[in-house]
């Protein structure tokens, strides 16, 4: 199994799944001479391969093994699967965040409640926390008075 890490995340990837050594390195204008491969290629490869396999002599394609060739679009296929295996989590973990950020704000809300309910009673306390007085300041969700619990 090939591992690949970015920060804190680690993906593995099955070991048939050779991943180029320059993938994740390539600026936009490399990006835009690889060729683009249509969709279905792994299935076109395998039907390509099969056809070579039951007819060697009509299609001997010099430098193109009917082996290689099925191998090849098996992993663009399997690749392809993995990427739409991290989409899902990535979505889960999209959701994951934006539900944490909103228990971290209703938090924020209550402890903004409090300091503000304190204030009659200690002008000082706004000032141990401003940070909290200027995150609520710029937010587009600023509770009003009323809103506050």
């Amino acid at each position: 199994m090939l591992e690949i890490k970015q920060g804190s995340v680690v993906v593995v990837v099955p070991a048939h799944i050779r991943v180029p050594e320059n993938a994740g390195e390539l600026t936009t204008k490399d990006m835009q001479r690889v060729v683009k491969a249509r969709r279905g290629v792994g299935i076109t490869c395998d039907a390509t391969a099969t056809a070579m396999e039951k007819d060697p002599q009509r299609l001997a394609v010099p430098g193109v093994d009917p082996a290689e060739l099925r191998s090849a679009g098996k992993v663009a296929e399997d690749i392809d699967w993995v990427i739409t295996d991290l989409e899902v989590i990535l979505g889960r973990l999209k959701q994951a965040n934006m539900l944490l950020d909103a228990d971290a704000h209703v938090m924020l809300r209550k402890c903004l409640a409090y300091v503000r309910a304190q204030e009659k009673f200690d002008a000082q306390l706004a000032a141990l926390v401003p940070q909290l007085e200027s995150y609520f300041a710029k937010s587009p969700s600023a509770p009003k008075p009323q809103d506050q619990l």
